[in-house]
């Protein structure tokens, strides 16, 4: 995923063939940049350090996690939820570290 910066919002971009969807699917498939497949979310400017925080998520990590001010949980779960449904993140089960799908 990238961020950038567009006027006063805050784009999270993803490139589709290189989503988590993609990815667990198994099956290799030739990169392919295809903007009308892409995934591109906009953002308030100010959410952009959490839109940081995701674009760096390696490990597993805990909605709890990712930084938000306080009173801004709400937010935080719009925006994970949002990167959810477009691919850029997904749910691990904590048993065994299984993957789910939502």
């Amino acid at each position: 995923a990238r961020l950038m910066v567009e006027g006063e919002r805050a784009i999270l971009s993803h490139c589709f063939n290189n989503s988590i969807e993609d990815h667990a699917s198994g099956v290799e498939r030739q990169w392919a940049n295809n903007p009308a497949t892409d995934s591109r979310l906009g953002f308030q400017i100010e959410d952009a350090g959490l839109l940081e925080a995701i674009t760096r998520a390696i490990k597993p990590s805990k909605v709890e996690d990712f930084p938000v001010e306080k009173g801004e949980e709400d937010v935080r779960n719009e925006i994970l939820n949002a990167a959810l449904t477009a691919g850029i993140l997904e749910i691990v089960s904590p048993n065994k570290d299984k993957k789910q799908r939502v």
